[in-house]
């Protein structure tokens, strides 16, 4: 396999935009013969086109591609394989290796489908596979990011409350330790995640914030950039804040926050909305309600209880 072209991946993927996601990926592997010309690296798109399905909810089509995708790493191990004597086979061979980071990445949106679903105990084999998987090799940073990713996913289903904490922690812990950018810049959606654990299940609001406030630095610091990706990123870690402020009745710190951030969001005029209802400013609370309704209406997939909580107020 050549270049796994990480940059071209990544530049390409946008997942508040999955359909656009979606044809950007397969537009670049059409246009760059990946399928012909690097098989490996056209699974590895592969498994990234299936996550934007997921994203649209195409779950049949996600997991046909997924299937595909696996049929290629087995084709290449299977090869590979062939072609070596069992005293040459060796776990850090590089053709091996990019097979075994494509199959993981296979798993885990198997995984995400599984879950996505809703079919909550056929999404965790997959994610316990990850773990295993990428410990193998001489090079436990190599694989760092996609172990992390499988413990907060395996976060993410777990019902037990402390399972759940405690598995948190430990992803953080991972990421926080590890020397890989990659890994490292995960640390903003695992804390956040901490954060919404504190916030809604252990109605630790205090706690919460602090994690939501952890989540901004860290959202500055990996997707502190001037594009519209980054933007939204750090502008969703700090309507977070907000939120959270709102539990703990800092309504007029709330506030000044969310004026920051301007209207252009069905989840901003929210916010506005419930926050000036709360302090009692009705008219400004109708008119962002309004705003609401109609950025909501306008999404693909409206959301039923988010309406009538916006036209309750």
């Amino acid at each position: 396999m050549a270049s796994a072209s990480p940059a071209a991946l990544v530049g390409l993927c946008d997942w508040s935009k999955p359909a656009e996601t979606e044809q950007n990926l397969t537009e670049y592997t059409g246009s760059h013969d990946l399928k012909a010309s690097s098989p490996l690296e056209y699974a590895e798109f592969l498994t990234q086109i299936a996550q934007a399905q997921c994203l649209q909810r195409k779950f049949v089509d996600s997991l046909e591609t997924l299937s595909k995708a696996k049929e290629i790493v087995d084709d290449c191990e299977k090869q590979i394989e062939d072609s070596l004597t069992d005293s040459e086979l060796d776990a850090n061979h590089p053709v091996l290796t990019d097979a075994r980071r494509v199959r993981i990445r296979i798993l885990l949106e198997k995984g995400r489908v599984m879950h996505a679903k809703g079919d909550v105990d056929a999404s965790i084999a997959p994610f316990r596979t990850v773990l295993q998987l990428s410990r193998i090799g001489s090079d436990p940073e190599a694989l760092s990011c996609y172990f992390v990713e499988a413990l907060h996913m395996l976060a993410l289903v777990e019902t037990d409350p402390d399972d759940k904490f405690g598995l948190l922690e430990r992803s953080i812990a991972e990421a926080k330790k590890s020397k890989s950018r990659e890994t490292r810049l995960l640390l903003a959606s695992l804390y956040t995640s901490q954060a919404w654990f504190l916030h809604d299940e252990a109605q630790n609001y205090e706690g919460a914030l602090e994690c939501f406030e952890t989540a901004l630095v860290h959202s500055k610091e990996f997707f502190g950039g001037d594009s519209s990706k980054d933007k939204a990123i750090a502008q969703k870690a700090q309507w977070s804040i907000a939120r959270c402020k709102r539990s703990l009745g800092l309504n007029e710190d709330a506030l000044v926050i969310l004026e920051k951030l301007g209207d252009d969001a069905d989840y901003l005029c929210e916010e506005k909305a419930m926050l000036y209802q709360t302090l009692g400013q009705g008219d400004k609370a109708k008119e962002f309600a309004a705003k609401a309704i109609t950025l909501l209406a306008a999404g693909k997939d409206v959301d039923e209880s988010r309406l009538a909580a916006m036209k309750a107020v």
